[in-house]
């Protein structure tokens, strides 16, 4: 009698053979016509994710701070400390949903810094800081107005410079026009660098004070008192209803020098252009900033949260190209710091890493099993990743950094376990037992294992979920 004792032709055991025929993998494997629905509907779920899914750098996330600036010009830190830090803090600290309060004092100017729990509602949130500001009776005369604002998170589209043989102000000119534009395009929001404010600054001579007995508050209250624009109630008149406003605010220099100063008993008048010097500059001890052509400014592009990134930057540059005979020709406009650019090559290294994996699945298996398996789990690739964006889409994710790199790291782990079932089972078969149950069963008792190897990938990630 002749036996063959090898692995091909030996008979599955009595255990492979006992293996409940029951549950999702066993109901799928008997009924091929509802698996291989299953798995068109997966593909057609992860095309539609993948055209709804928002492309962009980072993540849209909440950030649940409140920032209070004060500017107090010449004061010193320890003064700004003690009359603007010291009067807040209490008012602010016991807000409902407060978390840390966090202050600074600088020479000039404070900053308190308000962290509320992530369940709390950051507009009442900031309601309820600007509330607890404007109560304070205690602040000095001399100080600036609060600017209270929350903090928001903002992903970078990129930067414009603009230079040219111009002045500042013809500079600032252009891209205050290029930011209006953007905005109106649909732009969240572009920002100024290096873009000085401007000042109107009046120089009068101490000889001149004197000789008229004036002192340089004498003309700032003259000059407050002559330029301003406030209503003036209204007149009914024949059942109609008219608004009184005065509108004598000088918004330049040439108006500022037809203020009159004083009048004098002969019924001389003294204008301001008369004993002071009147002209406009930028603010002293500003940022500026310079290139090897001179001058320049900047504009720093921000996408609207939610948006797609390679969108926005698609309207930035079809917007470059409208502009280009619309300004001057020696007006030198360049795009730089494209944040989509870095979108794209973890895109694209997506694209890479999953061609590549698929190509090495099908040459290991071909070689190794035989070409109809190394077909099917080549193809289980793309329907796992498909469905993988489909979810995504319905969880509200977007396709980012973190989750690009989530989804890179996926590939090995779907391409290992594809390999290892594949294997089992083709085992299996080679054992004497017939597809249909081979593939059950392999599918059965990899899946304790396979199931394990992802918890452990996800348990060893699982920290980067928590910020604090």
């Amino acid at each position: 009698m002749y036996k063959n004792y090898s692995q091909k032709n030996k008979v599955s055991s009595n255990k492979d053979k006992h293996i409940p025929s029951i549950g999702m993998i066993a109901f799928f494997s008997q009924h091929k016509v509802a698996s291989n629905l299953l798995m068109i509907l997966l593909i057609l779920f992860g095309i539609f994710g993948l055209s709804q899914l928002k492309r962009q750098l980072m993540p849209d996330f909440g950030i649940e701070i409140v920032n209070i600036n004060i500017q107090w010009p010449g004061a010193s830190a320890e003064d700004v400390e003690e009359n603007i830090i010291n009067a807040i803090e209490p008012e602010v600290r016991f807000i409902n949903g407060v978390n840390d309060v966090d202050a600074f004092a600088y020479e000039g100017r404070g900053k308190i810094s308000v962290g509320f729990d992530d369940s709390v509602s950051m507009s009442k949130a900031l309601t309820d800081v600007q509330s607890a500001v404007a109560r304070i009776a205690t602040f000095p005369q001399d100080i600036e107005k609060p600017v209270i604002s929350q903090v928001v998170q903002r992903d970078e589209v990129c930067r414009i410079d603009i230079s040219g043989p111009f002045s500042n102000k013809t500079l600032k000119y252009f891209a205050r026009q290029m930011r209006d534009d953007l905005i109106n395009m649909g732009l969240a929001n572009v920002e100024f660098e290096g873009a000085r404010d401007q000042e109107i600054w009046i120089e009068v001579p101490s000889d001149n004070l004197r000789e008229l007995d004036l002192s340089l508050e004498d003309i700032s209250n003259r000059l407050a008192a002559s330029s301003i624009d406030l209503p003036s109630g209204s007149i009914n008149s024949g059942g109609t209803s008219r608004q009184i406003r005065s509108e004598q605010l000088a918004r330049s220099p040439n108006e500022l020098r037809k203020i009159e100063v004083l009048s004098k008993s002969s019924g001389e008048k003294l204008y301001l252009r008369d004993i002071a010097n009147v002209y406009e500059t930028f603010e002293e001890n500003s940022p500026y900033r310079i290139n090897n052509k001179g001058p320049s400014i900047g504009l720093v592009v921000y996408r609207t949260q939610g948006s797609d990134s390679l969108i926005s930057q698609q309207l930035v540059e079809e917007y470059m190209d409208d502009i280009a005979g619309k300004y001057p020709q020696s007006l030198e406009i360049i795009l730089y710091d494209i944040f989509a650019d870095s979108v794209k090559q973890r895109i694209n290294m997506l694209i890479d890493n999953g061609a590549t994996g698929l190509i090495l699945v099908l040459i290991v298996l071909f070689f190794f099993l035989n070409g109809r398996i190394a077909f099917w789990v080549a193809l289980g690739i793309p329907v796992a990743f498909l469905a993988a964006l489909g979810g995504m889409h319905a969880m509200g994710l977007s396709l980012d950094m973190i989750s690009m790199f989530a989804l890179i790291m996926g590939i090995g782990i779907v391409v290992d376990d594809a390999i290892v079932v594949s294997e089992h089972t083709t085992t299996l078969h080679r054992r004497g037992m017939n597809y249909k149950d081979a593939s059950r069963i392999g599918a059965q008792r990899m899946f304790p294992p396979v199931l394990a190897a992802c918890l452990d990938y996800s348990g060893c990630f699982s920290s980067c979920s928590y910020d604090r």
